[in-house]
């Protein structure tokens, strides 16, 4: 199968990181809307809550979403939802991730 990577947003960690696998990563506590970005280099591997894009405890987030978005060369995982429900993750992509994507 094929998926395009690229997006008009980006968020990455610097090169660096690809010797300490300690990238960047987003923890939603609240509300949030993601569209067309693109996660390189992040997450921290075997760091618990440290994915690229992690909603944390929101219970019931029907206004959440994740869509059109990428995951790219992730050090830990790629969306996690924990204790999160009514979230939509559609049309998003993952590749070179280290542990599961969704």
């Amino acid at each position: 199968e094929v998926g395009l990577l690229s997006r008009s947003i980006t968020l990455s960690s610097p090169l660096e990181a690809e010797k300490t696998k300690r990238g960047g990563h987003v923890h939603v506590r609240g509300e949030a809307r993601m569209r067309g970005v693109l996660a390189f280099r992040m997450g921290q591997t075997n760091v618990i809550a440290a994915y690229p894009f992690h909603f944390h405890l929101l219970g019931p987030a029907y206004k959440s979403y994740v869509q059109d978005c990428a995951v790219w060369r992730s050090f830990y995982r790629g969306v996690v939802l924990h204790g999160t429900s009514q979230t939509t993750v559609a049309d998003t992509v993952a590749f070179d991730v280290t542990g599961s994507c969704f």
